[in-house]
């Protein structure tokens, strides 16, 4: 008998399946709803092969006249259902109907549910752990040569697959960042999930596991593994069932052993976050994909679409820079365009774009670099950061010769960063007319929805958030849909400063980083349409989108 339901009625004797039909789900969404017991009948290998993910076990339904009972759901988006029940009926050991959903990206909730189990993990752990305990006694006899013995067993596959999965769950979970941090007694792993560090408490990796993973990660990235006592840059690429992502590298020496993070690039950056806010990747949403209002993106847009002038964006590390900079290069992108990049290193591949890597070991500098490709012809720049007053200088001189230059730079706010260029000792009359637009910007967790409650705020509080009594707070104290955490994703804020005549003639006007030029400064742009990021926190705030202590903290 055939594994799938039989649906046979007057008029329509070919089916031999259920095909339940579902509108569109986000792939996220997807995963969810899939269950442990229901992915015991399906390897993630066919899963994948298939593109079909088992969803959960039916206990009871009602289907012509009688009662079914233990049907497995699975769920699929493309490929002919007849070929697909075919295939499916051989491997699967029990009966099962075929759920049809519209999922641009099924394969991203396969690998999601299938890697979200932890006993993958914890088998790999067990074997990593004890193939170390095997190697430290090993150690422990005189004249035996550490580098080379690591060397040898970080080619082994369990080392391997234990940053494997370490990744995979990384990316599983959303995170940006992996920390393998060594302690007293060995290594913990944390992950920056939702710009908040969350120690990974299943994984534990003693000192000769830690050093084991710490050499892998080095030959990846093509570092010297010999080299323990100095600061290592690097990167690789990852290629797994469902993402193609870059890994920037960063190791440092500590007193307990080399530290390592590892930040995680999506590609496919500006596709995820389009689909995240149910917008098509198009160039017209884009900036609307990643928070910006109306009004600011169509300000940006404008801006974007000039020949030259500098835009600079702003903020601490972490808040999305480098993201609004690759999505204004993917907004500008075409073949009409030559497009170059000065990076630190490159961060994420945009097919179209001439990006460059500072070297300065090899003697390529940012300085060297800048010079060069001013003679190729550009017609946007992009300089990842500008962090001397020799890039400064040569990020505004490009500006002013007919070259639309971004950048971005650390200060807290809009009118920070003319006082951070004065700093670079560049004449105002130089930074007036250079610049064309400035972005701060910050990045803020918000309530989870399932445990936000409404909080009591001191009248203190209340005055310095600029918010009445009457208006009710939010605040969530973390339950099981977020982790405990009491953060579910984040939100973007972001603050335009349009360099106006006016603001050009306040920049050139008075001394320089006094407080009556900055507050001259500040008048002028508010009378000129500048909103500081204040106006957008306290928004947040009255819909229950974040907490007060977040906002009380930037």
């Amino acid at each position: 008998m055939d594994n799938c339901i039989l649906n046979v009625t007057s008029s329509d004797f070919d089916r031999k399946y259920d095909i339940i039909e579902y509108s569109s789900v986000r792939w996220q969404d997807l995963a969810t709803r899939s269950m442990k017991q229901a992915r015991q009948y399906l390897t993630l290998n066919a899963a994948m092969h298939y593109s079909v993910l088992p969803l959960y076990i039916e206990e009871t339904k009602v289907k012509l006249q009688r009662l079914n009972k233990g049907k497995l759901i699975l769920a699929f988006s493309v490929g002919d259902e007849t070929e697909l029940y075919n295939a499916l009926k051989f491997i699967i050991t029990t009966e099962f109907i075929l759920e049809k959903v519209e999922c641009t990206e099924i394969t991203k909730a396969i690998f999601s549910a299938y890697k979200s189990d932890d006993e993958e993990l914890d088998d790999l752990l067990v074997l990593f752990n004890k193939n170390a305990q095997n190697l430290e006694k090993q150690i422990i006899k005189p004249k035996l040569n550490l580098s080379s013995t690591l060397k040898k067993k970080s080619e082994h596959g369990i080392v391997a697959d234990l940053l494997d999965i370490l990744l995979d769950k990384a990316i599983v979970q959303n995170a940006s960042d992996i920390h393998l941090e060594p302690k007293k007694n060995g290594y913990t792993i944390r992950y920056r999930i939702n710009g908040v560090l969350l120690e990974q408490k299943k994984v534990t990796i003693d000192q000769i596991s830690g050093l084991q993973l710490i050499s892998r990660i080095k030959i990846l990235s093509k570092l010297d593994t010999t080299k323990k006592f100095e600061c290592l840059e690097g990167g690789f690429s990852v290629d797994n069932l469902a993402w193609k992502f870059r890994v920037r590298v960063s190791i440092i020496p500590t007193f307990n052993g080399e530290k390592a993070v590892l930040r995680l690039l999506d590609n496919n950056f500006l596709d995820n976050i389009c689909e995240a806010n149910n917008d098509n990747k198009d160039k017209t949403n884009i900036f609307c994909a990643l928070g910006l209002s109306p009004i600011l993106s169509k300000q940006l847009e404008y801006h974007l679409n000039a020949t030259d002038g500098v835009i600079i964006t702003t903020g601490p590390t972490g808040s999305g820079k480098s993201t609004l900079l690759y999505a204004c290069l993917e907004y500008l992108n075409d073949e009409t365009r030559n497009i170059i990049t000065i990076e630190d290193p490159v961060e994420r591949i945009l097919d179209g774009v001439n990006q460059s890597e500072i070297a300065e070991k090899n003697g390529l500098t940012a300085e060297i670099l800048l010079a060069g490709i001013l003679r190729q012809d550009p017609d946007i720049l992009l300089i990842g950061e500008v962090r001397t007053s020799a890039i400064a200088k040569t990020t505004l001189t490009g500006a002013i010769t007919g070259h639309l230059v971004l950048t971005s730079l650390h200060a807290t706010n809009c009118l920070e960063v003319i006082t951070r260029l004065l700093q670079f000792n560049l004449e105002k009359q130089f930074i007036a007319s250079a610049l064309r637009l400035l972005i701060s910007q910050r990045l803020f967790p918000k309530n989870c929805p399932y445990c936000a409650a409404k909080v009591d705020v001191a009248r203190e509080l209340r005055q310095m958030l600029n918010i009445g009594d009457d208006i009710d707070l939010m605040a969530s104290n973390g339950c099981e849909h977020c982790g405990k955490t009491g953060i579910s994703g984040r939100v973007a804020v972001y603050e335009q400063l349009n360099i106006t005549n006016n603001i050009r003639d306040a920049i050139c006007a008075g001394h320089g980083e006094t407080n009556s030029y900055i507050a001259n400064l500040k008048q002028v742009a508010l009378s000129e349409g500048y909103l500081p990021l204040s106006f957008s926190i306290r928004d947040l705030l009255v819909q229950g989108i974040i907490s007060p202590k977040i906002a009380c903290n930037i």
